[in-house]
């Protein structure tokens, strides 16, 4: 995947951010021989970034898991969208509003076309797994 500033991107912890920077640093990561240039990406918030054991806003390429410059593309079943659960989605390129994403609202059978320029707020299906008591245990 070609990374660019202004993509959004889907991390492998499960955030939403958005690249506002790269550059190249030098590293001698695992299976390296000597340090070398590799290319690096700055989001909006702080990670911790476990190959480095750091917090930090710059990271390597691997670090994400999916990469768009349409926010909704790197959308997944599970998260959950201006409070609704998403269970399905589908792209339309040819529509003049944007992408469609079909949302429901759980356990009331009804169903939301949600537009990209509609998206306010995101909560991934990690985030919510993460942020979850489960009674009981």
């Amino acid at each position: 995947m070609k990374l660019e500033v202004g993509m959004y991107v889907r991390t492998k912890n499960g955030s939403i951010d958005k690249i506002i920077d790269t550059t190249e640093e030098w590293y001698e990561l695992e299976g390296d021989e000597d340090e070398k240039p590799y290319k690096i990406y700055k989001l909006n918030h702080y990670y911790y970034d476990d190959e480095f054991d750091e917090d930090t806003k710059w990271f390597l390429e691997r670090f994400f898991v999916k990469a768009s410059h349409n926010i909704i593309d790197i959308l997944e079943v599970g998260d959950y969208v201006n409070g609704y659960y998403v269970t399905t989605g589908s792209k339309s390129g040819g529509c003049s509003l944007g992408s469609i994403y079909i949302a429901e609202i759980d356990g009331l059978g009804l169903h939301k076309k949600l537009y990209e320029k509609d998206i306010k707020s995101i909560v991934t299906k990690e985030q919510f797994e993460v942020m979850q008591y489960k009674v009981g245990e």
